[in-house]
């Protein structure tokens, strides 16, 4: 499970028009970096949890660690 940090203040700064924007890069950063039969999921205004069908827990911890990384990378 993700939790974007601070996301109902960015859209009260910003507007939702800037939210729009910060769900679509997010939406594009995990398209990157999930299995093709991963499946992202919005459960919340800043909830998303990632359905990784056979995964081991040991695959989610990895998974975890190089997301983790990608996005460190990224900022």
């Amino acid at each position: 499970m993700l939790d974007l940090d601070d996301f109902k203040e960015l859209n009260d700064t910003y507007g939702h028009a800037e939210g729009d924007n910060i769900l679509k890069w997010v939406a594009s950063f995990l398209k990157k970096h999930i299995r093709c039969n991963d499946i992202p999921c919005r459960t919340g205004g800043d909830e998303i949890i990632i359905i990784m069908p056979g995964a081991s827990a040991v695959g989610c911890q990895e998974f975890t660690e190089r997301i983790t990384a990608a996005l460190r990378h990224e900022n």
